[in-house]
């Protein structure tokens, strides 16, 4: 009992005086004269005690305060006087120093759950900021605009047929330029660590990551340039992230412009029933044509020991490829499961064509692994449909207050951050 008592003795010594030196440090940051920039692992860690402590324990999500938004997986500053937008880290580590749409007015800056939307001051320019594993950033644009990405040192720029790409030893990304018929691609320049982009009315400038928590083998990175090329061609339908505690996010790719064209493009997503063994969800479109379906599991499943997932299309059995590559190029409904390990996995969905489908995805004790299905060698013809404008405007979500306990805390994490984001290379 002697020996328990001091180390309780001890243990609380050390965490009082970790919030000492926090609650100094975080004076610092949030006092008066103005808030010190944070890089991207500082910010991750600050966010995470924030949002513990208002009981934001994993999902996606942003917290808004004090200029900062903290997200699960995304975070950054926004100078609430220009709109350029800082430290631009995904899981803490760095991808953008700034992004700056020249001669921009700043209006607003918009929270509403895993979004948050940054706008002029008469709504003609927005940028649509994402907290998901792949972190999409988006503008949706009724003028020409000039958006310059200063991207962070130790990353690297290249150009391929996908677009322009940005990788470091912990993420990798592409910047995507593209418009729907009718309108102008616009220009991208390349200057040292500067990539600056021309961008007509309702043309498209994106960006997408690698999904940050599933590693970079083959496979994912196989699926994931594929599932960008794919969105360029208008084949993919919607991006869902689903966390713990119900939490979870829809990224519409046909809402990557606002151009008021035909409503025929949207994919709906609707979860049915959520159990800790199993997720039903309903999956429909305006459109019949086939799409590819993105899903992202964080924490949504726990396995124990001689676990796994197992899909249902339409209450049968969906037997996933090994291959992404084929479930890419398939006319017929099937997918590529990717368990990185007993908490995340992530689920690509083709399906053939659509009314209202039910997915689920279940949770069942491992046998033998059924013979994989035979799908044709056959990639899809490219469309022409329009992009689907957004249909709803955001509003804003009011941040709940925080102890000081709770942004020291803050520091605490993000010493741990490293282990909790590492990844197989």
């Amino acid at each position: 009992m002697g020996k328990n008592r001091i180390v309780a003795t001890v243990v609380a010594t050390v965490i009082v005086a970790a919030l000492v030196l926090s609650a100094v440090s975080a004076a610092q940051m949030h006092g008066k004269g103005g808030m010190q920039r944070m890089g991207p692992q500082q910010a991750m860690g600050v966010g995470q005690g924030l949002r513990h402590g208002a009981g934001m324990h994993g999902g996606p999500g942003f917290m808004y305060q004090s200029g900062y938004a903290y997200g699960e997986y995304v975070t950054f500053s926004v100078d609430e006087t220009s709109g350029i937008v800082y430290d631009y880290g995904i899981a803490g580590e760095p991808m953008l120093t700034s992004i700056e749409v020249v001669d921009f007015e700043y209006g607003d800056t918009i929270v509403k759950g895993a979004v948050t939307r940054i706008i002029n001051e008469n709504s003609s320019i927005a940028i649509m900021l994402h907290d998901t594993p792949s972190a999409p950033l988006n503008y949706l644009a009724t003028a020409d605009f000039t958006v310059k990405f200063e991207v962070a040192d130790g990353v690297v720029i290249s150009e391929d047929g996908t677009g322009v790409k940005l990788e470091s030893d912990e993420l990798s990304a592409y910047i995507i330029t593209t418009a729907p018929v009718g309108v102008t691609t616009p220009e991208v320049t390349i200057s040292g660590q500067i990539v600056t982009i021309d961008a007509p009315a309702n043309s498209i400038v994106f960006l997408r990551a690698v999904p940050v928590i599933f590693g970079y083998d083959g496979a994912t990175m196989t699926m994931n340039r594929n599932f960008v090329r794919r969105m360029v061609n208008d084949q993919i339908g919607s991006e869902i992230t689903i966390g713990a505690q119900g939490a979870y996010c829809i990224f519409d790719y046909a809402n990557l412009t606002p151009m008021q064209l035909s409503y025929n493009n949207r994919t709906f997503f609707r979860i049915l029933n959520r159990t800790q063994a199993q997720l039903k969800i309903a999956l429909s479109s305006d459109s019949p044509m086939g799409r590819l379906i993105g899903i992202n599991l964080d924490n949504a499943f726990e396995l124990q020991d001689r676990e796994t997932l197992r899909i249902r299309y339409d209450d049968r059995v969906l037997p996933c490829l090994s291959d992404p590559e084929l479930v890419i190029q398939a006319r017929e409904t099937t997918c590529w499961l990717n368990r990185y390990n007993n908490t995340r996995a992530q689920l690509m969905l083709y399906a053939s064509n659509f009314s209202e489908h039910i997915l689920e995805i279940e949770v069942y004790e491992e046998r033998e692994e059924a013979e994989p299905i035979a799908v044709p060698n056959v990639t899809q013809t490219p469309t022409s449909t329009p992009f689907e404008p957004t249909a709803t405007e955001p509003t804003t979500q009011d941040t709940p207050g925080f102890g000081a306990l709770a942004v020291v805390m803050g520091v605490i994490v993000a010493l741990i951050l490293k282990w909790r984001y590492g990844r197989s290379k």
